[in-house]
């Protein structure tokens, strides 16, 4: 459907072909991320505990390492794109794929998004799972996050997000 088919014009910027168009997925690309299955952190984390990070920092991190996230469990990357991780159409108009990656990689972001870090392996939780999704699914290198790293790696469930 195009836009002018839709009763409400707020409505298609909440659709996948609007998400496809201003991301640039081609179908090559979105049969890939159909293809890239996304991991689910196991365990459980007690949110109201302060003590449960064993340190936070930020930091460059590679896009490629991260693998799926502490609060969803989408079945592959494109279907992250859906309304249930990605519902802000405002994440999608505001940069072309370029400008983006400047972004993303940007040391001087107020509010850098988070991510939990596992054996090597990293998992969108918290603020910035649009901005991280984004950077996953265009092919962004790095991406400047704050890394949480759990005392205990055996615990996240139930995780509360910002977004």
């Amino acid at each position: 459907m195009k836009k002018e088919d839709y009763t409400d014009s707020q409505e298609y910027y909440h659709t996948m072909e609007y998400k496809e168009k201003q991301l640039g997925l081609d179908n090559e690309k979105i049969n890939k991320l159909k293809e890239m299955h996304t991991e689910e952190y196991e365990g459980t984390l007690d949110l109201s505990d302060d003590n449960c990070f064993e340190k936070s920092i930020y930091r460059h991190i590679e896009v490629d390492k991260i693998v799926g996230y502490g609060n969803h469990n989408p079945l592959n990357w494109y279907e992250a794109l859906d309304n249930e991780v990605c519902h802000k159409p405002i994440s999608f108009k505001k940069y072309d794929k370029l400008s983006f990656s400047d972004y993303i990689n940007s040391d001087k972001i107020n509010d850098p998004p988070s991510v939990i870090e596992k054996n090597g392996k990293y998992f969108i939780y918290g603020d910035g799972t649009h901005r991280l999704t984004i950077a996953k699914v265009t092919g962004c290198k790095t991406a400047f996050v704050i890394v949480h790293k759990c005392k205990n790696e055996h615990k996240l469930e139930n995780v509360i997000t910002k977004e």
